[in-house]
């Protein structure tokens, strides 16, 4: 998936105009890698447990969908929630006859309940987001997604406009992987970082001998498992 994501942001790349370019189809790119990855029953899997978050285009409200009728009404429904006007086009797609585009617009990081996380690439309030050395004070709210005002968040925005070399955003999505451990493990919900570093693709630390196996007895993953457990309780 992340080799698919990078090969998208080569071709913008290659374009004089990047991502803006009028020969560069953001849409058509999202439905071919939408019918590769998803299987013929996805939307039995995802009804009920995918939220996705949509603006509706008459009246600005923000619909969340959680339901889905067949596989096709799946992608029609993730394609609208990635619908930016201008960037992906001039008219927004329709999804059961009402045109919707993307639910930042209204509700970038809707909550369900107390034990919804929020994700956001930007340094700010969100549970999982890059956590950036510099100690800024002021944060700006848009659509319910709490931003930093910092040098950081604006170099990110910059960089969703204008995509950067695949070395860079291979960096970004490591950062990102780095940001869900750290939740994860600061919360007792995942195994030590040992233990996962030597299951993961990824390496989480710059001391970790490529060498190490994984113990399936670990003391500090079943001590972790507890702890979490008795926090369900």
């Amino acid at each position: 998936m992340t080799s698919d994501v990078l090969r998208v942001c080569a071709e913008a790349r290659k374009r004089s105009l990047g991502a803006f370019s009028p020969s560069f189809n953001i849409n058509r790119l999202l439905l071919e890698n939408l019918e590769k990855f998803l299987p013929d029953d996805a939307h039995i899997r995802c009804s009920g447990k995918l939220h996705v978050s949509l603006t509706r285009v008459h009246d600005g409200k923000n619909v969340v969908i959680s339901n889905f009728d067949s596989r096709e009404e799946l992608i029609q429904c993730l394609l609208a929630s990635a619908f930016i006007p201008f960037f992906s086009g001039l008219i927004p797609p329709k999804f059961r006859g009402v045109r919707y585009m993307d639910g930042g617009y209204s509700d970038n990081l809707p909550t369900l309940d107390e034990n919804t996380i929020t994700v956001s690439p930007f340094c700010g309030e969100s549970d999982i987001c890059p956590r950036d050395d510099s100690s800024q004070l002021f944060h700006i709210n848009i659509a319910n997604t709490s931003i930093e005002l910092s040098k950081h968040n604006i170099y990110r925005i910059v960089r969703i406009l204008f995509p950067p070399k695949p070395e860079v955003l291979s960096n970004m999505c490591k950062q990102g992987f780095d940001d869900a451990l750290r939740f994860l493990h600061r919360n007792n919900l995942i195994n030590c970082t040992r233990c996962l570093a030597v299951q993961s693709t990824f390496v989480v630390s710059e001391t970790i001998d490529e060498h190490l196996e994984f113990d399936p007895q670990c003391k500090e993953c079943k001590l972790h498992r507890q702890v979490s457990d008795y926090a369900k309780i």
